[in-house]
């Protein structure tokens, strides 16, 4: 779970370094979807925010295959940035 976080994280440092976003630390995950709403990245970034939302806040362990899977979209959301 905390991988997940940490990728998330990055996601978002991503986006604010191209000035995609505004990052603030008070902003929630749904305030990112809606700024992010406007741009190419909407799809994407909602799908992975969902991922997020329910490996991180979910009250069950995450396997090694659930986890590779989300890895490989943070991957490819990261690369398209």
């Amino acid at each position: 779970r905390k991988a997940v976080r940490l990728y998330y994280l990055n996601t978002l440092k991503k986006l604010s370094d191209k000035d995609i976003i505004e990052w603030k630390k008070n902003k929630t995950n749904s305030d990112y979807r809606y700024e992010i709403g406007k741009t190419n990245y909407a799809n994407n970034f909602s799908e992975i925010t969902r991922i997020f939302d329910y490996i991180w806040y979910g009250e069950f362990p995450v396997d090694r295959e659930l986890f590779l899977k989300t890895e490989t979209k943070f991957k490819q959301f990261i690369g398209s940035i």
